[in-house]
């Protein structure tokens, strides 16, 4: 009896967990409704990772990442290995020893000039203050494409702790898919590459797997639907957004969660290299 009882205690504290975070985040998005945004105050930068695995535990391997007026890209050198699901999809993409034995980054056409993930994420960040001291802005939003890039890509600053750092320079992380959903609900599918060619039906595609490449159409995509108000935009990307504190919340029960999942599975893939930020 004690047992089922602590088993229906278990499942009432997730179910108040949960219901806690939905109450924070409609708590959250309603304060910017009730605000006055001046929208060149604000920079928004569009990022992309490239990932080692489909687990949101994993590590990065490419950061691409895009303003109205400069990008960043950068190719890191996993510390561990490639999922094979990533090398079959993605043109061979594996991490392979040269004929000195030295680890580098390839796939079937070239090998990928790289850094470590410490310098690649310093790089990042101080890019990130450059542009916002070049801009006179206050505030800096990172939107990503959907909810899974934001945890993965804090677990990985996490790892090298660089949170206090990104915290330093960035204030908030916005989804655009939800952006997409809240403010154009008449569209019926949500992929980047199709938005893209809805709002640009004369450009080329563009470069699939490559986050650099994902970052700027993002970036085009978003500032064409605002430019006629850049207030207007700004308080829309916001009503999808979270301060970085919440973030990190977020990111580690997250995380907590996919471990928790990843170690029931048997014969999973698993890579030992991340894994620190919860």
């Amino acid at each position: 009896m004690a047992s089922w009882n602590q088993q229906v205690g278990k499942e009432l504290d997730k179910m108040s967990q949960k219901r806690k975070f939905a109450t924070e985040e409609s708590m959250e998005r309603s304060k910017y409704k009730k605000q006055k945004i001046a929208g060149d105050s604000y920079l928004l930068i569009f990022y992309d990772l490239e990932m080692c695995e489909g687990s949101m535990a994993g590590e990065i391997y490419q950061l691409g990442a895009k303003t109205s007026s400069s990008e960043f890209s950068s190719y890191i050198l996993p510390k561990g290995s490639i999922d094979w699901g990533v090398t079959k999809h993605v043109n061979g993409m594996k991490v392979d020893r040269d004929y000195s034995g030295k680890r580098q980054l390839m796939n079937k056409t070239k090998t990928f000039k790289t850094v470590d993930s410490i310098e690649g994420f310093k790089k990042f960040l101080a890019w990130i203050k450059e542009e916002k001291k070049a801009g006179k802005h206050e505030k800096v939003i990172l939107i990503a494409h959907g909810d899974g890039d934001m945890p993965v890509l804090l677990n990985n600053m996490g790892r090298d702790d660089l949170i206090k750092d990104l915290k330093s320079c960035v204030d908030y992380f916005a989804d655009s898919l939800r952006y997409f959903e809240q403010n154009f609900k008449d569209w019926d599918k949500y992929r980047v590459a199709l938005i893209y060619k809805r709002i640009f039906p004369k450009r080329e595609d563009f470069t699939a797997h490559d986050a650099l490449e994902d970052a700027k159409a993002l970036c085009d995509i978003i500032e064409e639907l605002g430019k006629d108000s850049r207030d207007d935009l700004v308080s829309k990307v916001l009503d999808q957004s979270f301060d970085v504190e919440k973030c990190c919340a977020i990111a580690k029960r997250r995380i907590q969660k996919t471990l928790h999942k990843s170690a029931t599975k048997k014969n999973a893939y698993n890579n030992t290299y991340c894994l620190k930020f919860c």
